[in-house]
């Protein structure tokens, strides 16, 4: 097998000093065959957190979900029935606890010997003006930057972004948006409506020349896997500058996305480290045990990586 390219990385929460986190994340790409790895900041908002989410708006989310009758046993949706507050309390911790700033993620990438390519995060405690500004200065040392609809409550069709959007496309960089869920409260559908695939729809029409990747495929979910996969497939084939990455997504997904759209614009991706219980390693076995074409593989694990990361001005060996 070749060498692997992961379009979807994080610095591990632990060790806190950024270079020493690169170094733990370059041992475990050494140890699962990634060559090179996309690693993406996180910038999240405890304002933003507070003014979103209160225990009327979570138990709402709960009834509104409509998994309360049928998933009353599992774990995270009693503990919302029986202390909300708590909830709320573990969340907002969570959310600062995994914080990695894009200067993080700038000083890591920059100490991993070419290994980590860094993504930057849109901050929603800074004004667009700002966030452009940021994305203008590291143009050169940036691949792009993604937007959190989860994390940072905002839907990312929305046309308050379309000026850091033009930025993006006119300095030849990429948009990343996550879609489908994320861990915990955001498992409620109503806690990630606003990342659904569709949303980016009129964003592809209007920036034609911004390469855009998909995070997650429009699957990330732990409550109803695949939630938004078809809308994935949908946007996908009507146009050319939306990509897909595989992380956090069942291979089921995977292998049927394979067969709907291709594997072009497929990228393989493991959001490691946080799939809890799956190492690196397990992560790339798991893509490279999928029941599809070897050519179809290599496309995923590298070749489609390499031709977008080329036609960004990243040369890859």
């Amino acid at each position: 097998m070749v060498d692997i390219i992961d379009f979807h990385m994080h610095l591990p929460p632990k060790p806190r000093d950024p270079r020493q986190a690169a170094h733990r994340l370059v041992e475990d790409m050494d140890s699962a065959g990634v060559s090179k790895g996309v690693v993406i900041a996180v910038e999240v908002s405890r304002r933003l957190f507070k003014t979103n989410v209160d225990k009327k708006a979570l138990i709402k989310a709960l009834r509104d979900s409509g998994v309360h009758a049928v998933m009353s046993k599992w774990g995270m949706i009693r503990r919302i029935i029986e202390e909300p507050e708590k909830v709320i309390e573990d969340h907002e911790y969570l959310i600062v606890e995994n914080r990695r700033s894009n200067h993080e993620v700038l000083a890591a990438a920059e100490s991993s010997g070419g290994r980590l390519i860094p993504v930057a995060s849109y901050n929603p405690d800074e004004s667009i003006e700002d966030n452009i500004g940021f994305v203008e200065r590291n143009r050169r040392r940036i691949l792009g930057i993604k937007v959190f609809p989860t994390f940072h409550f905002i839907n990312p069709g929305d046309r308050r972004l379309f000026p850091l959007y033009q930025a993006l496309e006119d300095l030849g960089l990429i948009l990343i948006v996550h879609t489908g869920c994320d861990p915990g409260i955001w498992e409620l559908p109503p806690m990630c409506r606003e990342a659904r695939p569709r949303h980016l729809e009129h964003v592809a029409r209007e920036f034609p020349d911004l390469d855009i990747v998909i995070a997650h495929l429009g699957s990330y979910s732990l409550l109803q896997p695949g939630i938004y996969f078809h809308e994935s497939i949908e946007i996908g084939r009507k146009y050319g500058n939306i990509y897909f990455d595989t992380s956090a997504v069942d291979s089921y997904f995977i292998e049927k996305a394979v067969k709907k759209l291709g594997s072009d614009k497929l990228l393989f991706g493991s959001d490691h480290p946080y799939m809890v219980g799956l190492s690196l390693r397990d992560l790339v076995s798991e893509i490279i045990r999928l029941p599809i074409d070897y050519p179809d593989k290599i496309r995923i694990v590298r070749e489609n990586a390499v031709r977008l990361l080329g036609s960004h001005g990243w040369k890859v060996d």
